[in-house]
């Protein structure tokens, strides 16, 4: 009996041993023959780009996006090519190579391509301050991804030999692939996250996700500009949009993890980082989602909300010490209430408050139900590892009060709630270029000239921008905040009415109104 049973556990051994030796081999004999190299992060191409590499777009596409309901398949080509992130494979001599990794910002949403955005303001005023040097700025930015995202893309660039990695990231850890309330976050178990990362790189896996693609885009519309569809919608569990503290510890781990990874893999490979701390706009953004504390009876809750609805109407009354009252006695209800505090910030600004406004409006950040802005915790994470890990951060957010004439962050710098307008990109990388003269060890001690920088005007008018880039920043901005999960009516038909684009656009407002949260 035992003879059997041994044999028998022998024999499944065996089994497992063939299977793994036919993956192996499979593996083997896709890479072999070339497969999906069209596919790769870095791709190259020794016939037309001979000498150059080139950051490939649909390895994010495909790895990061098949869910989204659009057929990618009509954007995949065999000998991709993205001349917008092109750099010579091999570093030239005397040259500082950085790359910018991170979303939606770093790539320069809300304009299209990568031509507006501060890694060109970067490269621009570097190659006037720093006259002894040349530089190549890489933009490794991508729209809606998570800081799993950018440090899947580290461990591609750190090994194109880069002096300094800029990292962007902490607005989408919340929607973005693998963050806490995404539709692909595998329970929020981090060990599968890893492995399905690491899979990105099998080629057997590849086939697989190239074929699942194929099928779900049958009868979908093509993936492109134009699409129609909303990625917000997309992207964000049906079941759920906001967060509890539970979700929101586990992103702030996840957050911390990656961060210190991608800090350890450049250190590993003598290569400097930078981290950037995510800065939003927290006075021209109203909360989306203003969630009652639900320790409070239904009594208690409707009361609040009354408070703040009479508080809402005393302003537009301009009934100022009315407002004042109905708002503080509805934060002494519910601390929690989000848009209280919004309203608060709004008439202590008016009454020439800044400081604690700036407070108010923080609060109302925090107390988001939907978090598309990166709280407080976020940046705490940001500088707790530039700390332990002793790299530089760059603080965005104070950056810009600084500069700003009341002291608080809105559409001086915003377009939105997150991305910059012209004068946000131009300020983070100047604000980049000074922490960047400040280390040490980069070779660029004693070769700063801040002479030689231009006014803020002249680099807008290199980089492009115009009234046709404004105009259709501002198009997709308007669209954007028609529909879910913003439903800022109001601020959205404003935009587009400025433009004369409100027509093209009156079946999203009148759906906005319908639905619109109260």
């Amino acid at each position: 009996m035992m003879g059997c049973d041994l044999r028998e556990g022998l024999g499944r051994i065996a089994l497992v041993l063939f299977g793994l030796l036919l993956i192996l081999i499979g593996e083997l004999t896709l890479r072999w023959g070339g497969y999906g190299e069209a596919y790769n992060f870095v791709i190259q191409d020794s016939k037309i780009h001979k000498g150059k590499s080139s950051l490939n777009s649909q390895y994010v596409a495909l790895h990061y996006f098949k869910h989204l309901p659009v057929n990618f398949s009509s954007l995949m080509r065999e000998k991709p090519w993205f001349q917008d992130t092109e750099f010579f494979t091999e570093k030239k001599q005397g040259v500082f190579r950085i790359f910018t990794l991170g979303a939606s910002t770093t790539r320069g949403f809300p304009f299209t391509g990568r031509e507006i955005n501060y890694s060109r303001f970067l490269e621009m005023i570097l190659k006037d301050v720093v006259p002894g040097k040349n530089f190549e700025v890489i933009n490794a930015g991508y729209d809606a991804l998570s800081s799993f995202g950018v440090l899947d893309l580290t461990r591609e660039v750190i090994n194109y030999e880069p002096d300094l990695l800029i990292i962007y990231s902490g607005h989408n850890e919340f929607i973005g692939h693998f963050g806490v309330n995404s539709t692909i976050n595998y329970g929020n178990q981090r060990w599968i996250m890893d492995l399905v990362r690491n899979l990105h790189h099998s080629r057997l896996f590849l086939a697989g996700e190239l074929m699942v693609m194929k099928v779900k885009g049958v009868g979908k519309e093509d993936a492109n500009r134009k699409s129609q569809v909303n990625m917000f919608r997309a992207m964000l569990s049906k079941s759920n949009i906001t967060w509890d503290q539970t979700e929101h510890s586990i992103a702030l781990k996840n957050y911390q993890e990656n961060l210190n990874r991608i800090v350890t893999l450049a250190r590993n490979e003598g290569i400097q980082v930078m981290l950037l701390s995510p800065a939003s706009n927290i006075r021209d953004f109203p909360p989306i989602r203003s969630i009652p504390d639900k320790g409070l009876s239904g009594m208690e809750t409707s009361r609040m909300k009354k408070l703040v609805e009479e508080g809402r109407e005393s302003i537009k009354l301009k009934q100022t010490a009315l407002a004042f009252n109905k708002l503080k006695a509805a934060v002494k209800l519910d601390s929690g209430f989000a848009e209280s505090h919004f309203l608060l910030g709004k008439l202590l600004e008016a009454q020439g408050n800044k400081v604690e406004a700036r407070k108010e409006y923080r609060l109302a950040r925090e107390f988001d139900g939907v978090h598309l802005r990166a709280c407080a915790g976020m940046q705490a994470v940001v500088r707790k590892v530039g700390k332990n890990k002793g790299i530089a951060v760059v603080d965005l957010e104070s950056k810009m009060e600084k500069v700003a004439s009341d002291g608080i962050v809105g559409d001086n710098f915003f377009l939105e709630h997150v991305h910059p307008n012209i004068n946000g990109h131009f300020l983070i990388a100047d604000s980049i270029a000074h922490a960047l003269e400040l280390e040490r060890g980069t070779g660029l001690d004693g070769f700063w000239d801040w002479s030689r920088l231009r006014r803020p005007v002249e680099y807008v008018r290199q980089i492009g921008y115009g009234p046709r880039q404004f105009v259709e920043a501002r198009y997709t901005v308007g669209r954007l905040l028609l529909d879910f999960p913003f439903y800022h009516c109001d601020s959205g038909e404003k935009i587009l009415r400025r433009i004369d684009r409100l027509n093209a656009e009156n079946n999203l407002l009148k759906t906005c109104w319908q639905i619109k949260p109260h």
